[in-house]
């Protein structure tokens, strides 16, 4: 869901202090009768989508076959997957990433029942926890200096979109584009922490990611295996530090991504696809080499009707307005992404998408 920056900084506060990260052998676990009751070292947890996809990839259950065994028999899934997770042997450890908190349903008398284990996700020992909470503590003496223009955050993946208004220049009279950076990171597995190039729209907010491979910074979530058995965010501080230099690393990614000399170049590219014009898309093309989905290709279409610009610029237009309509984070960025590549296609690459 989308977050104002403040809100977002609370949020993943809150989510530190309710932390319970531990190190358990996979045969310790078992899925219980009920949809989201998975027991884990004797212990009940409510299981998260993310949880049940961590545990469907490690056991190779296809999802499809798994989401559907989960809605229509669960009794077969409970037999399938402790089977499978019985078979492991003592030594196979995993990391459990999961939050105790308070249970809103217990009454107040109940003391014993006054918390709620939550299973947000089983990951390798060898992940190495890189958590917003300190990486964004870590760099909020920069964020500061600029413009935030919107988060997306949930339990997967995190998408902070950061506005430079010192670079800022026109494609056409009056169409102001302003130079950015996205940050990204998954607590769970689903990207590693990364710095990227943006451009924005300001007469839209649409936001294009360049391809810029220079501009872009990846710390993976791995590290050697864990043997300790349980963190402890309130006692043991170390466990969540950041890898040294991290931080320093992408703020002076931040400060390099702000050369006006760069985005000038990039600037002039943007100016010039508005020279090339074309008819119609080749849609077949563009879901084959670019991955778009049918439905994704209707919202481009009707972008490009409804801005009657059909011409390189526009097209690029018209699919980073269709990511910032999708609901789904995952496949905005995919798109907003393409747009960027599109920016640097050859003229042969363009002859195969236009008609």
């Amino acid at each position: 869901m989308y977050y104002k920056y403040k809100d977002f900084i609370s949020q993943i506060s809150k989510n530190a202090s309710q932390r319970n990260d531990l190190v358990v052998p996979l045969n310790s676990v078992s899925l219980g009768k009920y949809e989201n009751n998975v027991y884990i070292n004797g212990e009940l947890y409510h299981a998260t989508d993310t949880f049940h996809t961590h545990l469907a990839q490690r056991l190779d259950i296809p999802m499809p076959y798994y989401r559907k065994m989960l809605s229509n028999s669960k009794k077969l899934l409970q037999t399938n997957v402790n089977h499978w997770l019985n078979s492991f042997p003592s030594n196979k450890q995993v990391l459990l990433r999961s939050y105790i908190e308070p249970n809103k349903d217990s009454s107040r008398f109940l003391r014993w029942n006054s918390e709620k284990l939550i299973a947000r996700g089983l990951l390798s020992n060898r992940y190495k926890i890189m958590d917003n909470n300190e990486l964004f503590y870590d760099l909020q003496y920069i964020i500061d200096d600029f413009e935030v223009k919107s988060v997306y955050h949930n339990d997967e993946i995190t998408n902070v979109k950061i506005q430079f208004p010192k670079l800022e220049g026109e494609i056409r009279k009056g169409d102001v584009v302003t130079g950015g950076i996205v940050l990204r990171n998954s607590e769970l597995g689903f990207s590693s922490i990364s710095a990227t190039s943006l451009i924005y729209r300001l007469v839209c907010d649409n936001g294009m990611m360049l391809p810029n491979v220079s501009a872009i910074n990846s710390k993976y979530h791995i590290g050697k295996p864990i043997t300790v058995s349980k963190f402890s965010s309130k006692s043991i501080k170390q466990d969540y530090e950041l890898p040294e230099n991290l931080t320093s690393d992408i703020c002076d990614m931040m400060i390099d991504m702000q050369d006006e000399v760069r985005f000038k170049h990039n600037l002039q590219e943007l100016k010039d696809t508005t020279k090339r014009k074309f008819t119609d898309i080749n849609y077949t093309f563009l879901r084959r080499e670019y991955n778009t989905s049918v439905s994704e290709e209707k919202e481009i279409k009707d972008n490009l009707e409804i801005s009657g610009d059909y011409t390189q610029y526009g097209l690029i237009q018209a699919i980073t307005a269709t990511a910032r309509e999708l609901k789904n984070i995952q496949r905005s960025i995919h798109l907003e992404r393409l747009g960027g590549k599109l920016l640097y296609i050859t003229n042969q690459q363009w002859g195969s998408i236009t008609i």
